[in-house]
């Protein structure tokens, strides 16, 4: 998405209390090739900072200023963006497999169905594939992994669609748990 280049820029996430955005980063450029502003709105819509580290410290009372509504929108945001992080990270795994080029490599992992993923990962789930692959032993961890794919995917949908369902902080804590391990497990 962005011309390659050498150019500086920097990012401060500014704390926006009391208003519902958290962070709203702000960049500065050196180079005119860079939109500083579009960096900004990429920055601002982008789930980089969900990871167990980035909330470690913080308490719910550090929230306060925050309604029950908008906590719970938080957290069904939470699970959404936990959800694609594993989406992402299974199909560039899987198209990295496949694909040798770069540029081909991306319009591969743009292939891959959010339905037909989750058919089988219950496959590889339940360690039943089809006949036609033979007898194939399936390991513990990628059983797991398939598995916490399928739960998540429904959450996401519960979370994404259904207004009537909430969530507490401790299912979107487990999920990006689970992924997190996923996203270790996928680099070993």
């Amino acid at each position: 998405p962005f011309p390659p280049c050498s150019a500086n820029f920097h990012v401060w996430a500014c704390s926006g209390f009391p208003s519902t955005r958290l962070f709203s980063p702000v960049v500065v450029s050196d180079s005119p090739r860079l939109d500083a502003k579009r960096l900004e709105s990429i920055l601002k819509n982008a789930d980089l900072w969900l990871t167990s580290r980035a909330v470690e410290g913080f308490n719910r009372s550090d929230f306060d200023f925050l309604s029950e509504q908008e906590r719970q929108s938080l957290v069904q945001r939470a699970i959404s963006a936990v959800y694609y992080g594993l989406f992402h990270l299974l199909t560039f795994e899987a198209a990295r497999m496949l694909v040798t080029g770069k540029d081909l490599r991306w319009m591969m992992g743009r292939a891959f169905m959010h339905a037909e993923m989750k058919g089988a990962c219950k496959s590889f789930a339940r360690g039943s594939l089809p006949k036609k692959l033979g007898s194939v032993v399936i390991p513990p961890r990628l059983k797991v992994l398939a598995q916490t794919f399928v739960d998540l995917q429904q959450a996401r949908h519960e979370a994404d669609y259904n207004l009537a369902t909430t969530f507490c902080r401790s299912e979107a804590r487990n999920f990006l748990d689970l992924v997190e391990q996923a996203f270790k497990t996928g680099k070993s």
